[in-house]
């Protein structure tokens, strides 16, 4: 791998851990996007971890064990960027309709 196919993967890993936070980061919602991110991170490091595991051992029990540790880790991935997805639409949401106390009563405002 030459030095530039390595900083594309690093751009690309990286957009991948925190791309689906930024609109959760714009609303500022700012612990949805860190859980997000977190259940991504973590999820990428059981894969890598996984790999390492059964790339270096030759126990089929061992390697059985990694396996699933990595089908665990992409789940825990999902789910954090489900999270960010789903959670940054009902935030979005949540700001653009409003019910608010206006002197004796409720006041409905909703945005654009």
């Amino acid at each position: 791998m030459t030095h530039g196919e390595g900083a594309g993967l690093v751009l690309v890993l990286g957009g991948l851990a925190v791309g689906p936070s930024v609109s959760n980061l714009v609303l500022g919602e700012y612990r949805d996007a860190t859980v997000g991110a977190g259940l991504r991170v973590l999820g990428a490091g059981v894969v890598v971890g996984g790999f390492a595991v059964a790339f270096w051992n030759e126990s089929d029990l061992q390697v059985s064990l990694a396996e699933a540790a990595m089908l665990i880790g992409t789940g825990t991935f999902v789910a954090g960027a489900l999270h960010d997805v789903v959670g940054s639409a009902v935030n979005a949401h949540r700001q653009r309709v409003r019910i608010e106390p206006r002197g004796a009563g409720l006041a409905l405002t909703v945005g654009l």
